[in-house]
């Protein structure tokens, strides 16, 4: 049966997609501890304000992305203007000032066995026309680089600068204290690479996400939950998505039923 990419609709469809994320980071990723799931089920507060994108192949879900528009029941007016998930960890407040409608993606996941289909290209592609369709132009996402390495991803930082895909409007404030682990698990680099950044190459989803157009909002902080070190990118899918993935995005499929 082909691929589809769909909004899941019961119960039983977002359990599916929590249960994706579960097995992609707490058993394959590990970044998530176990403890903090029930019942094989990865999710949290947002996820019941949110949208569920799920694909769907022989009637199984494989993948799954979250999507969070502007959520008042979350807002206090002062630590959550937006009542996103993303404001735990950093302040929104310069997006808030130009009164930008932001939404926020989440929990891209897809099953290890199917990743080398085209399923979270697809994924990707949804999350960009149910934007669109919406009338949300400003999205904002953690990236996670797979390193607990605050230095290291300092590296990362240094090397995006250069290549020009720090935002020059854009540096969001983190909102504790920068936590580092006393340990560090998951390096990103090697000490005889970091001798040389100028041979450094960024991880893949930093690469990704900047060919789609999404460019470094803030310094990477480590997040305590993920056990990894967390991101910020931003993009105006209308303004800064390159014209290649503008094309190909707005591009009507028959995969895509949103």
């Amino acid at each position: 049966m082909s691929l589809e990419i769909r909004l899941a609709k019961t119960k039983e469809e977002r359990e599916a997609a929590y249960n994706v994320r579960y097995k992609v980071f707490v058993d394959e990723l590990k970044t998530i501890p176990k403890e903090l799931c029930k019942g094989g089920l990865e999710k949290d507060i947002y996820d019941n304000f949110s949208e569920h994108l799920i694909a769907v192949k022989d009637k199984e879900v494989i993948g799954t992305v979250r999507i969070q528009k502007r959520t008042k029941e979350l807002t206090d007016g002062k630590n959550f203007l937006y009542g996103l998930a993303g404001e735990n960890l950093f302040d929104y407040l310069p997006f808030y000032k130009e009164n930008v409608n932001l939404g926020e993606i989440a929990r891209s996941s897809v099953l290890k066995e199917h990743r080398k289909e085209s399923v979270i290209f697809n994924l990707w592609k949804a999350t960009y026309q149910y934007f669109t369709k919406e009338g949300i132009y400003n999205s904002i996402t953690m990236a996670a680089p797979n390193t607990d390495s605050i230095e290291d991803s300092k590296i990362l930082y240094e090397i995006a600068r250069r290549k020009g895909l720090v935002h020059d409007k854009y540096n969001l404030i983190p909102k504790n204290s920068i936590e580092i682990p006393s340990k560090i698990e998951v390096p990103l680099y090697s000490q005889s690479e970091k001798d040389d950044i100028s041979s450094l190459e960024l991880p893949e989803n930093i690469v990704v996400f900047s060919k789609i157009g999404y460019k470094i909002a803030g310094h990477p902080i480590y997040y305590p939950k993920f056990r990894r070190v967390t991101i910020p990118m931003v993009c105006s899918p209308q303004k800064e998505v390159s014209d290649k993935f503008k094309k190909l995005f707005s591009k009507p499929s028959n995969i895509i039923k949103i």
